[in-house]
């Protein structure tokens, strides 16, 4: 009948529910279950790059940044157009004190997705963390000249004048 369903056709729906399943319990916040079933699907289904995602989700959740860094890099190596899994990765390389890295993801992100106002505001974090004022000021121009003018880049740019003893620039 018209109802066989190929090995492979078989194979891929019992990966898709099993996915389903899987961020599912990573939704309701059980995390052991959910890297179980992931971890049993990466195995099965290797290229399937949303796996590899929630499993590196679920790794952070756990405390295993180690574990969350290869898996979301391997999601993000998969599927580079992917926002979210080159965005959690940089995240979890801020949590792993990979400052250089992130540095290098964030930039790249803003490459790629120049209207996310949010990295943005991330990278002035970053290089403020690292006292690249210079980087930051500029940062926050591209923010003016995309976004418009804000207070709060205005408030940032005033607090990074003042670290460089530079007054009247600060009253500017």
């Amino acid at each position: 009948s018209g109802m066989n369903l190929s090995a492979q056709e078989a194979e891929e729906k019992t990966a898709q529910n099993a996915l389903i399943d899987a961020v599912q319990l990573y939704n309701n916040r059980d995390y052991k279950e959910a890297k179980k079933v992931l971890t049993f699907l990466v195995k099965a289904v290797p290229d399937n790059d949303a796996a590899h995602y929630y499993l590196g989700l679920s790794d952070l959740y756990l405390y295993d940044l180690e574990g969350a860094a290869t898996e979301l890099k391997k999601a993000a190596s998969l599927d580079s157009s992917n926002y979210w899994y080159r965005d959690r990765l940089a995240y979890v390389y801020q949590l792993q004190g990979k400052e250089e890295l992130t540095e290098q993801m964030y930039e790249q992100l803003l490459k790629d997705f120049p209207k996310k106002s949010d990295l943005y505001y991330d990278l002035v974090d970053i290089y403020l963390k690292q006292n690249q004022y210079d980087k930051a000021l500029a940062t926050l121009d591209n923010i003016d000249t995309i976004f418009g003018k804000d207070e709060a880049v205005a408030t940032t740019r005033y607090q990074i004048y003042r670290y460089q003893n530079k007054p009247a620039e600060a009253v500017k």
